[in-house]
């Protein structure tokens, strides 16, 4: 629908998927980064888009990624409770007790002082 609108097709004409995939494929990856940034500039220049906040999304490419070990797991489980804690005990006052039992002598963490 958008293609047939684009060039103004009328609405009982609509080309197949076949022939919208080798026109996207006809066109090169130098022409697509130019149109990027024309329209990247376009919407920086007419404020309606900044660049305080941006979202990507990006392709899946393939990469050596070694799986997390159980000890990985631990730490990235007890670094985000910590920081929700603080962030708990920041936004409400309230401190929750919470002991880091990794080590063999235990750290004590002060959030929140009732469960």
């Amino acid at each position: 629908m958008t293609y047939r609108t684009f060039t103004r097709l009328p609405a009982h004409l609509s080309p197949s998927r076949s022939c919208l995939q080798s026109t996207i494929r006809s066109i090169t990856p130098e022409t697509l980064e130019r149109a990027h940034q024309m329209l990247t500039r376009s919407l920086l220049d007419t404020g309606i888009t900044s660049l305080d906040k941006l979202r990507i999304d990006s392709t899946v490419v393939a990469s050596n990624i070694a799986p997390p070990s159980d000890s990985q797991l631990l730490d990235d489980a007890v670094r985000v409770i910590s920081w929700l804690l603080a962030k708990s005990k920041a936004e409400t006052g309230l401190k929750i007790r919470f002991t880091d039992k990794r080590k063999a002598k235990s750290i004590k963490i002060t959030g929140i002082s009732h469960i």
